[in-house]
């Protein structure tokens, strides 16, 4: 996933490149609702409303995602989220800003 994005091979993803993807007309195979429930499903029940701790995140992609990426990029990609003050990481929010619609 990261390499199809790294245009420039430096091995992470930077900002010029994360603004190519979304420039681009995405047809995904899933909706912004499904998306929102599979968060809901991993979260704790004791998250606020639309977050998720970075390690519970972690775990759920370690367990099904392998198959599209390894455990160092899922380890990078999570820690690169931001937290709130609590610690969570608001998974609505980054569903809103690249699922707009």
């Amino acid at each position: 996933m990261v390499a199809e994005v790294d245009t420039d091979g430096s091995g992470a993803v930077d900002f010029q490149e994360v603004l190519q993807v979304a420039a681009k007309p995405q047809q995904l195979p899933y909706s912004k609702i499904d998306l929102l429930r599979s968060f809901r499903m991993f979260a704790d029940t004791e998250a606020p409303a639309g977050c998720i701790l970075p390690d519970t995140l972690e775990t759920a992609l370690l367990r099904h995602c392998q198959d599209l990426l390894d455990a160092k990029e899922i380890s990078r990609l999570v820690h690169t989220l931001a937290t709130n003050s609590n610690g969570y990481v608001n998974y609505k929010d980054l569903i809103n800003l690249f699922m707009p619609r």
